[in-house]
């Protein structure tokens, strides 16, 4: 998933996290990218709130995704490999009172590592076999890793070594005299059937066996050994844990691509377009047939997308309710999202700036048990938005500062919005409040885009670039509810 590093397995999203999957309707996408699975429902969350900010990083994941899509049921077994070592891994760890004797570690570690030794081999024969099919670098030099990695005469010295050890019925222990004629260096040597010839030409050698009752040179022959265990012991063990933290990786990356390229194909079950999204320098962002994807896979269908291209750090969203304006601002946030994990997004085609991170502020319904007002909780809430914004962040606020009067609230959203993009970030306002619109496009501060709406008063679900409309369709709103028009001329 990187270029010069695996990728942290205790890789957590960002603070903020929670609310962002919330507010952008993320739990379909993560749903479609994780099924059942728990582990990768981790996976698709992180990997998705962990913006990437480099564009070569973005560039390699795409190519290994196209990959993945391409070839998944190879990166299905990648996956269920890793799953199957870990689990083994796993099965054998030894925790307890005698976990420090080195021939306990001996035993769990040399079980551990026959059991994995198939699951390397069928790694190796992935590897082999489909290593000319996959393009991208990250699965290319993933496979020539493997093949390099796991030669067969390397397997095969592993089972030797490990038959040795199980089949052994004495030990013996090769060293040498140190300084002060103390013993060192003392390591296992390999039991052999030794020839007649060579039995009887070692008869000679100087032998001596230890009185029964002789505590003290048993007590020392203990000792010898156990130096010795402890260096084979040690040997197996760091194998083990190093085979432990390459499967944790491979495990995490492949069930990235995995869950990625499981949205992409339940995007295209639905007929919506899925595209290899674009960096742009320049501020803003630009897009065709832009869609929520959570609509399209609640829905099973193709929704209404958005062509639309903004450049400016601060777009006003207006219009009448119901018009579209919500899920225009997930669209964009999920896009986003998508983009910078180096996956594909719900659009024809998309192209943007990378940004810090993605951070919402949608407006809340009031809760009866919250211990502050509901403008001062907005406020609470925006302040913690800010103190954990990365730089230079897109934040999408949601109508934002509405518990207030009209006129309280456009001076607050007014001061907060000037000091984001003074800050060098990039906002996304969906708003009905006139005055604070009115004023932004007076001052030629912001770029506008309207909620469509076609003279018979008809909404196309659509955004286009319009000024803000000093009417809210009250009267429309009035009529679907009571099915009439409001007399403009009654008493209040």
């Amino acid at each position: 998933m990187f270029l010069d590093r695996a990728v942290p397995v205790d890789l957590r999203p960002p603070a903020g996290s929670r609310a962002v999957v919330e507010d952008l309707g993320l739990a379909a996408i993560i749903s479609a990218m994780a099924g059942d699975d728990v582990f990768l429902s981790d996976v698709a969350v992180a990997g998705l709130l962990s913006s990437v900010t480099d564009p070569q990083v973005l560039r390699h994941r795409q190519d290994a995704l196209a990959d993945t899509v391409a070839d998944v049921r190879t990166v299905e077994r990648l996956y269920a490999l890793a799953t199957e070592a870990l689990d083994a891994l796993h099965r054998h760890m030894f925790v307890g009172w005698g976990q420090q004797l080195p021939e306990n570690s001996l035993y769990h570690s040399s079980t551990t590592l026959r059991e994995l030794l198939p699951i390397l081999r069928e790694l190796r024969t992935i590897a082999a076999d489909r290593g000319g099919v996959f393009s991208s670098p990250a699965f290319t030099d993933l496979f020539a890793d493997i093949v390099r990695d796991l030669a067969e005469p390397a397997l095969v010295g592993v089972a030797r070594c490990l038959d040795g050890l199980e089949q052994a019925r004495d030990t013996r222990f090769a060293g040498r005299l140190g300084d002060g004629g103390a013993g060192v260096d003392y390591h296992r040597v390999e039991l052999r059937r030794r020839s007649l010839r060579h039995r009887l030409r070692g008869a000679s050698a100087v032998r001596f066996r230890v009185d029964p009752d002789d505590v003290e040179a048993a007590q020392e022959l203990a000792a010898v050994e156990d130096r010795a265990l402890r260096t084979i012991a040690s040997t197996l063990l760091r194998s083990t844990t190093d085979l432990g933290e390459y499967f944790r990786a491979l495990r995490w990356e492949t069930g990235f691509y995995l869950a990625a390229a499981r949205l992409v194909a339940a995007l295209r079950a639905t007929g919506s377009p899925v595209c290899r999204p674009t960096v742009r320098a320049a501020p803003g962002f630009a897009a065709r047939d832009l869609y929520d994807p959570g609509v399209a896979l609640c829905a099973g269908r193709r929704p209404v997308g958005n062509d639309v291209e903004v450049e400016r750090s601060l777009i006003v969203v207006t219009g009448p309710n119901q018009g579209g304006k919500s899920t225009f601002l997930r669209s964009v946030g999920a896009a986003q999202l998508l983009m910078q994990a180096g996956l594909c997004v719900p659009a024809a085609s998309f192209e943007s700036a990378v940004h810090g991170g993605v951070a919402t502020h949608f407006r809340r319904r009031e809760d009866a048990g919250l211990t502050m007002g509901a403008l001062d909780e907005e406020l609470a809430r925006m302040d913690r938005i800010v103190d954990t914004l990365a730089p230079r962040s897109l934040l999408l606020c949601n109508e934002s500062f509405q518990t207030t009067n009209e006129r309280a609230g456009a001076w607050i959203a007014r001061n907060v919005l000037w000091a984001l993009i003074e800050a060098d970030h990039t906002v996304v306002c969906v708003t009905h409040l006139y005055e604070l619109a009115a004023r932004l496009h007076q001052e030629r501060a912001a770029q506008f885009l309207r909620a469509e709406r076609t003279p018979d008063g008809a909404r196309t679900l659509r955004v286009v670039p319009g000024a803000p409309h000093a009417s809210s369709n009250g009267g429309e709103l009035f009529q679907q509810i009571f099915g009439e028009s409001p007399d403009p001329d009654a008493a209040p």
